[in-house]
């Protein structure tokens, strides 16, 4: 379980971003934002990721089968506090979205 806490109260709004660096975490090579929640009455807010569809152009740059870092950024609407998850190794591939119909 990947998660980032940002601090906030309840009702608060947060954007979540998806980033990928590379594979020594050093520079953000790409991110796309990937959903917003607003936090609940104990100042929680959940974000599942389970399927992730990024922008194409966002995403171009990246080498197919290569292997990179990825974490998810949270910034916090009110006052744009930014929060990351741990960080945690993938490979970008690239395949065709069954998902679209």
């Amino acid at each position: 379980i990947k998660s980032v806490t940002t601090g906030s109260g309840a009702g608060v709004y947060i954007t979540y971003y998806l980033e990928i660096l590379d594979d020594q975490s050093r520079a953000v090579l790409a991110r796309d934002k990937i959903g917003r929640s607003v936090t609940n009455a104990s100042g929680a807010s959940w974000h599942a990721l389970s399927h992730v569809t990024v922008t194409t152009a966002m995403f171009a740059g990246l080498g197919n089968g290569m292997t990179y870092k990825a974490r998810i950024k949270a910034v916090r609407e009110s006052d744009n506090v930014v929060s990351y998850s741990e960080m945690w190794p993938c490979v970008y591939v690239v395949q065709t979205n069954n998902q679209t119909g």
